[in-house]
């Protein structure tokens, strides 16, 4: 064998082995990976139950709307909640989870990982469950807010219901006191006919937006959210991460590359020397 073929022979063997070592000592040393994943479906129809009353059909419009919602996930609100619940630090939360969606569709992906098979799951779970509370308990808090801005004019009309009783009921014993037959009777009956189709009005008014305050509050302790959990996570029967056998030939792989490379680059660069002297 010639002297720099036995040399390229040496260095990609040593590197070779070199790589595969390296990778194999790494895998060994590092802890398995398990990882969990749950499915979602973003539902926007539910927005009607928020008074929308054009809910998105563009398709561009709800994967913004659906990529809205996996900002969410990772939210503060969200995880500060599912950190909690798992005695854990949020931003150490945060780098467990991943959210994906699925290629045209509402469907959101969270993967939770842990070092083993229960705290991936549990990951998972706790804040698939964080996300899912935190959307419903928004939307309620909504209808809620809604309910409760129809208040003021609840109190306005209920005022203005009571003018116009107190009225008739003035006009109504003023005309107890007059003789039907005179005029001041049929002026007074004009003022009482005035005040009762005020009264009338008022009455109506008020019970439509009582009526829509209390659907409102009834819809928003029965929401059940825009997320809706299509799987539950699991537990994995085995670690997401690379198994001894595939990282070692891939560390081998990679080895190889780069022998080959210092290969070329060395025996390259003496023969470039030789040639110019």
């Amino acid at each position: 064998m010639r002297p720099r073929t036995r040399q390229a022979v040496v260095i990609t063997t040593l590197a070779t082995l070199l790589g595969a070592a390296v990778a194999g000592a790494g895998s060994t040393l590092a802890d398995p990976v398990y990882s969990s994943e749950s499915h979602i479906l973003w539902s926007p129809g539910a927005l009607e139950y928020l008074g929308e009353t054009n809910v998105p059909t563009d398709p561009n419009a709800l994967d913004r709307q659906v990529v809205d919602q996996s900002d969410v996930i990772t939210s503060n609100a969200v995880l500060e909640s599912a950190a909690g619940t798992l005695g854990l630090d949020q931003d150490d939360l945060r780098e467990a989870i991943t959210v994906g969606i699925q290629d045209g569709s509402s469907r959101i992906v969270i993967t939770g990982t842990g070092s083993d098979a229960e705290e991936a799951r549990d990951t998972t779970a706790t804040v698939t469950q964080a996300y899912t509370d935190y959307v419903r308990a928004s939307g309620a808090e909504a209808l809620r807010q809604q309910a409760e801005l129809l208040q003021s004019s609840i109190d306005r009309l209920t005022g203005e219901l009571d003018a116009a009783n107190g009225e008739l009921d003035a006009v109504n014993r003023e005309l107890a006191g007059l003789n039907v037959n005179s005029p001041a009777y049929a002026i007074t009956q004009g003022r009482a006919d005035r005040a009762a189709a005020r009264s009338a009005d008022a009455q109506t008014r008020l019970a439509d937006l009582i009526g829509q305050q209390e659907s409102l509050r009834a819809a928003a302790d029965a929401f059940t959210g825009q997320a809706f959990v299509m799987r539950q996570a699991d537990t994995p029967e085995a670690p997401s991460s690379l198994p001894l056998t595939t990282t070692v030939v891939l560390g081998a792989g990679l080895g190889l590359l780069i022998g080959l490379c210092l290969v070329f680059f060395l025996l390259g660069r003496r023969r470039s020397t030789g040639t110019l002297e």
